[in-house]
């Protein structure tokens, strides 16, 4: 069954990234999103989202230790939904799968004020 937002903010973010990695002629490029959801106790909110967002350069396996990492984000939000009963993995996915769109525009967001081009990311998950 398909999650529906009632509310949903953002709460905070923090950003970094390392523009001489990021302007490496020849690098390529891996981008890893995490999400997480917590039932928050005493909080005006139910829910709170956590997504972090992770761009590191290419390397070979042997070298993953090494990897740079070219740009990270970290974004949490307050969140409601229509039930915010989310007792499985599955529900957790169904979570994802309605807040990635939002997550989806405010990380765009963060690479335009960062003047940097935007990482391909898929329009839906879950």
């Amino acid at each position: 069954m398909a999650k529906r937002i009632i509310q949903m903010g953002l709460i905070s973010s923090h950003s970094t990234y390392d523009s001489d990695v990021l302007e490496l002629s020849n690098a390529e490029f891996d981008v890893s999103v995490r999400q997480g959801v917590t039932e928050m106790k005493g909080q005006r909110w139910p829910l709170e989202l956590e997504l972090n967002l992770v761009i590191r350069e290419k390397m070979d396996v042997s070298k993953k230790e090494s990897m740079e990492t070219a740009f990270e984000v970290t974004m949490r939000y307050r969140l409601e939904l229509d039930d915010n009963e989310i007792t499985t993995d599955a529900l957790k996915k169904d979570v994802y799968a309605a807040t990635w769109p939002y997550c989806r525009k405010d990380i765009n967001a963060m690479f335009f004020l960062y003047q940097l081009p935007s990482p391909l990311l898929p329009f839906s998950i879950g």
